[in-house]
């Protein structure tokens, strides 16, 4: 589909930053989980304290169901804006 297209992507330097990745990503990941496992635990500075407590009821904007409404209706109002002012603008 991309034959001599500048949009194109060589596979073999797909092939070479795959290794790339690889070969750096994968000995950090052991590395670092081997150093994380032979360190000492952390001592936390303050006592948990027994006594319970009650969780206060979460606002209106912790709610899941506003929250979802709100994750939807933000970036809609965003486009919204934007192509509102594209369209006056060619309008």
């Amino acid at each position: 589909v991309f034959f001599r297209s500048t949009a194109s992507v060589p596979f073999l330097d797909l092939i070479i930053l795959a290794a790339m990745w690889g070969c750096i990503s994968t000995p950090l990941v052991f590395m670092g989980s081997y150093r994380g496992y032979k360190r000492q635990s952390i001592s936390f500075p303050t006592v948990t304290s027994m006594i319970a407590r009650e969780v206060p009821e979460p606002t209106l904007f912790m709610k899941p169901s506003v929250a979802i409404g709100m994750a939807g209706m933000v970036p809609f109002a965003a486009a919204y804006v934007e192509l509102f002012f594209i369209m006056t603008s060619l309008w």
